[in-house]
């Protein structure tokens, strides 16, 4: 794997933050940019004052913008596991792509990413379990809901990631048809309740347990479908399947 280096440094300087010291990386957070090259991207980037560890092209070629020790600005207003923040805890890794949410990323992206998270995993001893998308934990600061970011899409393969040890993606046992609706918007049960505490368990952003699958719920269930249970985001991605209920309690129990 070879790691181009990009001198970007003196046009990102408002765009990053030089840090002193040694900076403990907890996160890998993926993102997607919607580019036709790689100048467009960076000239996107620098253009919304933010900035991104490394930057995957459509040929799978890696190009690194600042020093994994240097906080990007990438995550902006996130959370995950009681983190609130995440900037300063991560790497970005920005992967370019014309049409990200018909297109998707092709091999060549995917295996560049698989080699690039699993050599930082090693180098700064990050857990598999913290290997995320910017849709997982990017929220708004006024509501505190997620959905802020949607990236990488729905056509990002986690599966494949998880396949080659990189993050985790499991898999359940339960044909289309048995696959059936559970909770849908205006529903009212205990068992709700329980999924969100499940889901803040899991280390998303939940601000109220309660019986309700009010709007909160419709966020995170197209958060965590997006990311957990692609097929049914195809479909209607605001309900909670019984897809998504075995999904989410084989996570918590991995």
């Amino acid at each position: 794997m070879t790691i181009h280096q990009l001198n970007c440094n003196l046009k990102f300087l408002q765009c990053y933050q030089e840090f002193t010291g040694i900076r403990k990386i907890n996160f890998i957070l993926l993102h997607h940019i919607q580019a036709n090259n790689i100048q467009n991207a960076l000239d996107q980037l620098y253009d919304h004052k933010v900035s991104s560890h490394y930057l995957i092209d459509d040929d799978g070629n890696i190009f690194q913008l600042i020093d994994d020790n240097d906080i990007a600005y990438h995550a902006g207003t996130s959370y995950w596991q009681g983190i609130d923040g995440l900037n300063k805890h991560s790497i970005g890794i920005e992967i370019l792509s014309t049409d990200p949410f018909n297109k998707g990323f092709n091999n060549l992206q995917m295996q560049a990413t698989i080699e690039l998270s699993h050599k930082l995993m090693i180098k700064h001893k990050i857990n598999n379990r913290n290997i995320l998308g910017h849709s997982d934990v990017a929220y708004y600061k006024d509501t505190g809901f997620l959905d802020r970011k949607q990236d990488p899409s729905h056509l990002f393969d986690w599966n494949l990631l998880a396949q080659n040890g990189i993050g985790i993606f499991p898999k359940i046992n339960l044909s289309h048809h048995d696959d059936k609706i559970l909770f849908f918007i205006n529903d009212q049960n205990p068992e709700i309740a329980k999924i969100k505490l499940r889901l803040k368990n899991l280390g998303y952003k939940v601000s109220n347990i309660n019986n309700y699958y009010n709007q909160e719920m419709q966020v995170l269930a197209r958060v965590f479908n997006r990311h957990y249970n692609p097929l049914k985001y195809h479909e209607n991605s605001d309900f909670w399947y019984m897809s998504s209920q075995f999904i989410l309690e084989r996570l918590i129990n991995l």
